[in-house]
């Protein structure tokens, strides 16, 4: 019974505020529809990405190092090897 009197109340407010009901309305579909798109969206160019990697091999992870040894060490290196810096060779 108080149900039915809920429903009743539900109508007649709905009936007495018109505009309100259709604005929150309008509201509510219009957010809807923009997250509806943001996903569809979303969705679409995760496809189209995923594709593209896969067609053209594009690695997964690219990795640059700078090269942490000076010029100086240059010499050095040529010391271990058996020969002389540069400087010796000149002599």
């Amino acid at each position: 019974m108080v149900r039915g009197a809920l429903w009743k109340k539900t109508i007649r407010d709905m009936k007495q505020s018109k505009s309100q009901f259709v604005s929150i309305l309008i509201m509510a579909t219009l957010a809807v529809s923009i997250v509806t798109g943001l996903d569809s969206i979303w969705f679409t160019i995760q496809n189209h990405a995923d594709a593209m990697y896969r067609s053209t091999s594009l690695s997964d992870l690219w990795v640059t190092v700078a090269n942490p040894v000076g010029a100086a060490a240059v010499g050095n290196q040529a010391d271990r090897r058996g020969h002389a810096g540069g400087a010796a060779l000149l002599r």
